[in-house]
């Protein structure tokens, strides 16, 4: 028998074998009388028939077959025992020849890959520096000032910028009303810029009861139905409310409640720690992900390119589905972005690659290192998660019971990440 077996770009491994004919009879021959057992033929007891008259009664297709499915299964595991591949992925196997005198055939693999690390301990990567100003901190306390702010009817007044309409409206374009464009007690907030533009504009200096006709146009990127038309607006003021804010002193501080604050002072610097905590993490997170990419880059991995294409082809369908939820067509986006199909698909494919590519590197650093994900691990997550969603640890391990293999996988990442933040240097 000659076997060859090649290695192509993308993790691809190609079996093929050719078999001399007089193996390729004995194969044939070890076939029939495996199946001569199970044939009945009458006259004789089962499996008993002469050979000859077997071999007649189930034909040479059968006999083809079972002899077939010998060789490939020999074939394939010794293959794969003897060059060390490791299959992902089902084998595509196709009988090239076959007759009597004749046999060959390729079997086309997906292997694991190989994976080549660079250097992943040791490295240093900067943090960028956390900078809290005055103007974040005030930012803040005025949207807690808006969120505790209380709401008040404005009597006699006009709508100001910063006031609370209270509209009925309903839309037409060319005169015809049209579906969702009608609404009755409508707050809307004048500045806010939830309307189409120019709206909530023309809504100041109205009064209650005062009723208006408003023209607009809408946005080329607003959904196609409407984009780029003009519609009027019937619109009448039900009230006018106004936002009138906290003052901001100690009793303030109370109403926002944050642990052990108590006073206006206490409140700011709280205010200030939390943004501080939170760009904190933000820093170190983009870091680590530098790290990442560094340690990435720097390693080599022949990734299965049948899985970036299979996935690419998910992941754009996602994004379709994405802008269509914001009303968006696909040839209406490319058109506002100027990019073009094969772009996005491009830049799909290679954010793919390098996502699957560390997969492989994390899990060959966690190789290297001896790193497993012991009982003890997956029992601290499950007693984790029921302390999370208060729940009796036995409810969440009947509930995650199909999903156990993937919160390993999800565990042993987790340590080798921890790993590699133990032996590199984020500063």
């Amino acid at each position: 028998m000659n076997i060859k077996v090649e290695r192509l770009e993308g993790s691809v491994v190609n079996i093929v074998g050719v078999l001399e004919t007089e193996e390729w009879k004995n194969y044939q021959e070890k076939a029939l009388k495996k199946l001569a057992k199970d044939v009945e033929i009458k006259g004789f007891r089962k499996g008993q028939a002469p050979i000859n008259l077997v071999k007649t009664n189930l034909g040479a297709a059968k006999i083809f077959d079972e002899a077939t499915n010998e060789v490939l299964n020999e074939v394939y595991v010794k293959t794969l025992d003897e060059h060390k591949l490791e299959p992902i992925d089902n084998p595509d196997v196709k009988v090239t020849k076959l007759s009597e005198d004749e046999f060959e055939f390729s079997i086309s693999l997906i292997v694991f890959p190989e994976v080549t690390l660079g250097q992943y301990k040791g490295l240093s990567i900067p943090k960028e520096p956390v900078l809290v100003t005055d103007q974040d901190v005030e930012e803040e306390i005025k949207k807690l000032q808006k969120d505790f702010a209380q709401v008040e009817v404005k009597e006699d007044q006009s709508v100001e910028k910063g006031d609370i309409a209270v509209i009925d409206f309903e839309g037409f374009i060319d005169g015809v009303a049209f579906e969702g464009g009608k609404a009755e007690n409508f707050d809307l907030e004048i500045g806010s810029n939830t309307f189409i533009p120019g709206f909530e504009d023309q809504i100041i200096g109205m009064k209650k009861d005062e009723e208006k006709d408003i023209n607009v146009t809408f946005p080329e990127d607003y959904h196609p139905d409407f984009a780029g038309k003009d519609a009027t607006f019937k619109v009448k003021v039900k009230e006018v409310k106004v936002k009138v804010l906290p003052e901001l002193n100690d009793d303030f501080a109370l109403d926002v409640n944050k642990g052990d604050v108590t006073t206006y002072d206490e409140l700011v610097e709280s205010i200030r720690e939390e943004i501080r905590e939170e760009r904190k993490k933000q820093s170190e997170s983009k870091a680590f992900n530098e790290l990442l990419k560094t340690i990435n880059e720097s390693s080599s991995v022949d990734v299965p390119a049948k899985f970036v294409e299979e996935n690419t082809k998910h992941e754009f369908e996602d994004f379709k589905n994405r802008i269509s939820r914001q009303g968006l067509t696909l040839e209406k986006y490319l058109e506002m972005t100027k990019l073009t199909e094969e772009q996005i698909l491009s830049d799909i494919k290679d954010s793919l690659r390098d996502r699957i590519k560390l997969t492989y590197v994390l899990g060959k650093i966690g190789e290297e290192n001896n790193i497993k994900v012991e009982q003890e691990d997956v029992e601290n997550e499950f007693n984790k998660i029921a302390s999370m969603y208060g729940m009796e640890v036995e409810q969440v391990k009947q509930a995650l019971s199909e999903r156990v293999n993937e919160m390993v996988n999800e565990i042993y990442m987790r340590k080798v990440e921890d790993f590699i933040r133990a032996n590199n240097e984020i500063s």
